[in-house]
């Protein structure tokens, strides 16, 4: 379980809380960020989908596009007592790492 950030400004901000990541959370450009989120908990993401932003993953500052929202039935285990929530699974691409200053490097 996770927090997903979006830099709004000069400051990081929660954009989805909690996220299951599905998969490895090692960043590199090109590859997919897969995660489940609550329905109830996406309000703000599902407003992103096409674009692309800077998120942070825990300290983990990157920039990604929102390729995807899809409701899904869950697959993560932390899931597995919650499978009646509605839920969705997203698709971040990765397109660099973000250096502090909140440039792409």
């Amino acid at each position: 379980m996770s927090c997903l950030s979006i830099l709004d400004g000069k400051a990081f901000v929660v954009c989805a809380n909690p996220v299951f990541v599905i998969g490895s959370t090692e960043l590199r450009v090109d590859e997919l960020l897969t995660f489940e989120v609550f329905e109830d908990d996406a309000g703000y993401l599902s407003k992103l989908v096409g674009t692309i932003r800077e998120f942070a993953l825990g300290d983990d500052p990157f920039w990604a596009e929102v390729t995807s929202l899809t409701p899904c039935v869950s697959t993560h285990q932390g899931l597995s007592m919650l499978r009646n929530k509605p839920t969705l699974r997203a698709l971040l691409t990765i397109k660099n790492h973000a250096q502090p200053t909140g440039t792409i490097n």
